[in-house]
């Protein structure tokens, strides 16, 4: 499992961890991503995932925003966790 927590706008990156998923589950089949987090991008990342996983759009979940210590809870039940953000 993939969790990223993170404000759902450009700078962070969450579309290109969307996009890189399909890569990660042909060597982890059983990789699923959730994401936690809400913001202005929400509409769009949420019309992406159904694009990019095409066999198993169930393989990314959004958890909406939460608060600290419920996202802690999903990052330490994570095999992988992320640190959103791109350099422009």
């Amino acid at each position: 499992m993939i969790v990223c927590v993170a404000r759902l706008v450009r700078r962070k990156g969450q579309d290109a961890l969307i996009r890189a998923l399909p890569m990660i589950r042909d060597r982890h089949p059983d990789t699923r991503l959730v994401s936690v987090g809400d913001g202005p991008r929400r509409r769009d990342l949420r019309a992406l995932v159904p694009l990019m996983l095409l066999d198993d759009p169930d393989a990314a979940t959004r958890m909406g925003s939460a608060g600290r210590e419920w996202a802690q809870s999903w990052a330490w039940d994570a095999t992988w966790k992320t640190l959103a953000g791109l350099l422009e």
